[in-house]
């Protein structure tokens, strides 16, 4: 069986699921629906048929948390962590870890306060430009 079917069970269609969920289903919020879509479009370009799909997964997901997200500005790899990912990363010295770590706490409470922010700065635009478009009811 394909990774990505149409909801007849062939591979191809332009409505994809993977294990009989849709990025277009109904039953899903818009965020759930977003991220499917972009995790199905993602998963359709990689070569499932010469590697099995859980070989690829890690790849798949490395991709997705360093890829800017729309709203933020960021990659949700530097949301979680502070710091950009690294294919290759070289062992920490071992200095004072706890006053890095603080550090860390304290740079990222900074950036979880800023995205925050933002998502409300971005929320708010958008449900401006709804509320124009917006017709009172009869």
């Amino acid at each position: 069986m394909p990774l990505l079917e149409d909801s007849h069970g062939t591979a191809g269609s332009q409505e994809q699921t993977i294990h009989g969920i849709s990025s277009t289903d109904r039953r899903l919020d818009g965020t759930v629906q977003s991220n499917s879509g972009t995790i199905l479009a993602m998963l359709s370009e990689l070569p499932t048929r010469q590697l099995g799909i859980d070989s690829l997964l890690p790849l798949a997901q490395f991709a997705y948390n360093s890829s800017k997200n729309a709203t933020t500005g960021t990659t949700p790899f530097f949301a979680n962590y502070g710091r950009e990912p690294e294919i290759e990363r070289t062992p920490l010295k071992a200095m004072n870890r706890i006053q890095e770590a603080e550090i860390l706490v304290e740079q990222l409470k900074n950036l979880h306060e800023a995205l925050r922010k933002d998502i409300e700065f971005t929320n708010e635009r958008m449900k401006h430009y709804y509320d124009i478009k917006r017709q009172e009811a009869p």
